[in-house]
């Protein structure tokens, strides 16, 4: 006899429930600058790299267009990007951080870290 499958043993039901308060949690510490997780890891790409194409941005983070062009859009209409056509290849957009961004990284880097629950 087949021994009977339960949910609690399951790997999936595990990560699914760590995704979830993954989620809880950093839609919480984001709230303050009106951030979603994806913005945020944008951000991150973005401090450490310097400016990136939007192509090089879908790739760091494993974002495909679909998902980061309106992504994108919303962070440049917050003002925490500036995206322009690249002066030597007219199909590409560089994406890079506005002073308001690289104002804020020191504050939400430190946001962040203190908002793991103890």
């Amino acid at each position: 006899m087949t021994k009977p499958i339960r949910l609690n043993e399951q790997l999936c039901f595990s990560i699914y429930k760590a995704q979830k308060q993954f989620n809880h949690f950093y839609s919480q510490a984001l709230a303050k600058y009106k951030l979603t997780y994806p913005q945020y890891i944008t951000l991150l790409s973005l401090y450490e790299h310097g400016t990136m194409s939007v192509k090089e941005v879908g790739q760091t983070l494993n974002l495909d267009s679909g998902t980061l062009t309106p992504l994108m859009k919303r962070m440049e209409k917050d003002g925490w990007i500036s995206r322009k056509r690249s002066a030597q290849d007219e199909r590409r957009v560089d994406v890079s951080l506005t002073q308001k961004a690289k104002d804020m990284r020191d504050e939400i880097y430190d946001h962040v870290a203190h908002a793991w629950p103890t």
